[in-house]
């Protein structure tokens, strides 16, 4: 939730699942506020747990989320090409975003529950698999919904990462398909034209 909080200020989203979000409710320093108290009232249940290695999933998927932050906003690549290399090069990187932004907390998350129910290191490590897996699913089939459903469906405005520059696997995956040098148009462009 934290997280969730901070993104939609980095995002500059208006609405998160068809409500206000926190920043438009109540601006953005109560919400980064917000942000750090639900973060310190996490690391404290955890800490009181007693088991020091949650403490330290838990710190890696806070550097986790911060760094994919991160590496989306600096990775946009500005030159698109229809070349199979290039664009693997491209999907390598999503990859890579995708684990931090999204499927380390996921798998992570998952870890940790085997680790608090005293599971074996090879279960421990099935159900970060597991988390790794569904964590990406989770983040192909959004960037699905982003292209191909409308506001009303999504509970948030369609097209948003698009629109600011974010290109996701599916635009990625098109690049290679009949129509990729019109795709390279749309990206160069934002998808700002009235029919993009």
């Amino acid at each position: 939730n934290a997280s969730l909080l901070q993104d939609d200020i980095i995002d500059n989203s208006e609405t998160r699942r068809g409500y206000k979000t926190c920043h438009m409710l109540y601006g953005v320093k109560p919400t980064i506020f917000a942000s750090n108290y639900i973060l310190s009232k996490s690391s404290k249940a955890i800490l009181n747990r007693g088991i020091p290695q949650l403490n330290e999933i838990y710190s890696s998927i806070i550097y986790d989320l911060t760094y994919g932050e991160y590496q989306q906003t600096i990775n946009r690549s500005n030159e698109y090409s229809t070349n199979k290399e290039d664009i693997k090069k491209l999907l390598q990187t999503y990859i890579i975003k995708t684990y931090f932004k999204t499927a380390s907390l996921i798998s992570s998350s998952f870890r940790a529950v085997g680790l608090i129910y005293e599971l074996s290191d090879e279960n421990q490590y099935k159900l970060f698999k597991l988390g790794l897996h569904l964590g990406q699913l989770f983040q192909l089939v959004d960037d699905i919904f982003d292209v191909e459903g409308s506001s009303s469906q999504l509970k948030k405005p369609a097209f948003k990462d698009l629109s600011e520059g974010v290109i996701n696997s599916h635009i990625l995956f098109e690049l290679q398909g009949q129509n990729g040098n019109e795709m390279i148009e749309l990206i160069n462009r934002k998808f700002q034209g009235k029919e993009d």
